[in-house]
């Protein structure tokens, strides 16, 4: 899911062009298997280990320096960054905790009223306004609670 949220943040940012540009940076060649790849990161050869590509954290640097860049984006960015783009499966947030921290943040900024947290540097923008901000914060949020509900779907199964 971090994948989709980082590139659904690039677009945001940086426009569809970006998403691409995004993918080509990740392009690496794969000594094992013998060919390019552009996913996040890098197995070791004995497929024990994995550990998220530079070019991922440079991406991820660039969007936190990017001028609209919001407070709501950078808090995103760290959540990406610490709890979802873990190597090992079981360090990562589950989706169920994932939509509750997003509701928290949601939920802690809306009360601070504060439109810094959803906007910067977009008054001469084609996102001018509040609107963009929020719905990308409420299609993040919906796509963790369509996660959450389709893991607990699959463990009933089992």
């Amino acid at each position: 899911m971090a994948c989709v949220f980082l590139e659904h943040i690039t677009w945001f940012l940086c426009g569809v062009d970006a998403v691409e540009e995004f993918a080509h940076a990740r392009i690496t060649n794969d000594s094992k298997w013998g060919f390019e790849s552009d996913i996040f990161f890098t197995v070791s050869h004995d497929l024990r280990t994995a550990t998220l590509k530079p070019e991922v954290k440079k991406w991820v640097q660039g969007l936190r320096d990017h001028p609209g860049c919001c407070e709501y984006l950078h808090s995103m960015l760290h959540l990406i960054e610490t709890r979802m783009l873990e190597s090992n499966p079981d360090a990562r947030i589950a989706a169920s905790n994932l939509y509750e921290r997003l509701k928290k943040l949601e939920s802690y900024f809306d009360s601070e009223r504060s439109s810094s947290f959803y906007m910067k540097h977009w008054t001469d923008s084609k996102w001018h306004g509040t609107t963009p901000h929020r719905a990308l914060r409420d299609s993040l949020i919906l796509t963790a609670l369509l996660t959450a509900k389709a893991n607990r779907t699959a463990r009933q199964r089992i």
